[in-house]
């Protein structure tokens, strides 16, 4: 029980992203992770990667809101390893599970067979259906890309980059 109830509130995401049926009326840009490539020395201030909220995407570059800095940097294209971009908000089964696992108790018996199959297979639904509003590197371009960002043709010229929370 105590597995599940980690896992669920492991799985959080930003609350500006939309729920798929309001995919359409966003004004923030989609949740992106930025991976930095190996051996590069001061990429992110010294951070692994940078995650936040996409802003824009320039010629060759990145501007991510960072979770980290609550401030918009800036990465370059040639900076970046791999990326992956979560669009929507997946639905959340995290109160389902209790009563998916509970339900197992009248197996009797079986309870300790059924119990850990209920939770495995809850865990892998859970994972599936984060991938289902998920892009990575692989299959989208940056040109693609460029959609899911809060201001999809570049950063206009009245909007200053400090100023964007």
């Amino acid at each position: 029980m105590l597995l599940l109830a980690l896992f669920s509130s492991s799985c959080m995401t930003p609350k500006y992203l939309p729920s798929s049926e309001n995919l359409d009326v966003n004004t923030h840009g989609s949740y992106i992770i930025i991976n930095k490539p190996n051996n590069y020395s001061n990429f992110f201030k010294g951070r692994k990667s940078i995650s936040g909220e996409l802003i824009s995407i320039e010629n060759d570059s990145i501007f991510v809101l960072s979770n980290y800095s609550h401030n918009c940097e800036l990465i370059l294209k040639k900076d970046v390893r791999d990326f992956e971009l979560l669009y929507a908000k997946p639905k959340n089964y995290g109160l389902v599970a209790p009563i998916f696992v509970l339900s197992t108790i009248s197996h009797g018996f079986f309870l300790a067979i059924t119990a850990p199959i209920n939770i495995m297979s809850f865990i892998i639904v859970s994972k599936f259906e984060k991938k289902e509003f998920t892009y990575d590197n692989s299959n989208i371009s940056y040109d693609r890309l460029k959609m899911f960002a809060r201001y999809p043709q570049g950063i206009p010229a009245n909007v200053n980059i400090a100023d964007i929370k």
